[in-house]
């Protein structure tokens, strides 16, 4: 779950420094690439917290995790229109952010 968190991470944090270079031109919603990414990162960080007290028999009746991980699926459940609109231009931006990742080494410097 950590690697592919930390997969998911690097390519947001890729494309949205191309997004802010002006590499493409899609500053108008980059906020809402954003605004998603630490949603989702906040949702990981009490689902992973819930798993831990289940996985160990611990009761959540009634726990604030419980309500958090609730408040937060709401809120991606609500955006979720906004994503299917974006769904094209996403993929798109990922596809050309990943092609060009794999072309630069580690050191930065083209292959």
């Amino acid at each position: 779950m950590k690697e592919r968190l930390d997969t998911v991470r690097a390519k947001v944090q890729a494309l949205t420094t191309k997004v802010k270079a002006n590499y493409y031109p899609t500053a108008d919603w980059i906020s809402y690439l954003e605004a998603k990414h630490l949603l989702l990162l906040n949702y990981c960080q009490p689902l992973v917290y819930y798993s831990l007290r289940k996985a160990k028999k611990f009761l959540i009746n009634g726990y604030p995790v419980v309500r958090s991980l609730v408040e937060i699926r709401l809120f991606l459940e609500k955006i979720r229109p906004i994503d299917k609109k974006l769904q094209y231009q996403v993929e798109n931006l990922t596809k050309v952010t990943t092609s060009t990742t794999e072309d630069v080494g580690p050191s930065g410097k083209e292959l």
